[in-house]
């Protein structure tokens, strides 16, 4: 009973007017904060990926610790998601060029931090063959000579990290990322997609 008199009262039948008047009105002339478009939606992502990246690198010194450059790698691996994610949207020339050199930067990393790996798993594993005596004298040196080299790889790849880091981030690096997103390529509907879900995932983290 309490229900069919709140169906009927008046105060139902103004909240359920003002339903059906806002169902008529235009998308574009409802009041509110309007959604941003794909293009600037892209280049919002694209530029916040690209500055955790330069933070994370800059702060990389002669004295960091290994650590540091896995942390800038994990960072570099999410700017490449987002600029492929979007990659529609952007010129195509600079997205090849700001995939290329961010691509040799992740090479450099990837090198330091495989060969440091592989330098673990072999002295490990070279601990517990001496330890159990299940290993000969020249297999136990194959073994140290393959760690030394390794040590070496990854000594290289510290060396060449400055400079694949200032090609990425430096002057250059900052206009091919301006290049990328000055002007955005028409929306795909893959795209549109694409970013009303990124949209959508923004809204649920906050």
């Amino acid at each position: 009973r309490a229900l069919n008199r709140g169906l009927r009262s008046d105060r139902f039948a103004t909240v359920l007017g003002d339903w059906r008047k806002a169902l008529l009105v235009p998308k574009a002339n409802r009041r509110g904060p309007a959604s941003p478009r794909t293009g600037d939606l892209a280049a919002e992502r694209t530029r916040r990926a690209y500055r955790k990246v330069t933070r994370t690198g800059a702060a990389i010194t002669d004295s960091s610790p290994a650590e540091s450059l896995h942390t800038l790698r994990k960072r570099c691996k999410e700017l490449r998601y987002v600029l492929e994610f979007f990659a529609s949207l952007h010129d195509a020339t600079a997205q090849r060029a700001m995939v290329g050199d961010l691509k040799r930067l992740q090479d450099c990393l990837g090198e330091f931090q495989d060969s440091e790996v592989q330098q673990y798993e072999i002295q490990s594993l070279a601990a517990a063959m001496l330890a159990r005596q299940a290993a000969a004298a020249p297999t136990l040196l194959a073994m140290g000579e393959m760690a030394a080299q390794l040590g070496l790889r990854q000594q290289q790849a510290r060396a060449e990290f400055a400079g694949k880091f200032t090609a990425f981030a430096g002057s250059a690096g900052r206009r091919r990322l301006d290049a990328l997103n000055s002007a955005p390529r028409a929306a795909t509907p893959e795209a549109r997609t694409r970013a009303t879900r990124a949209r959508a995932s923004v809204g649920t983290r906050a």
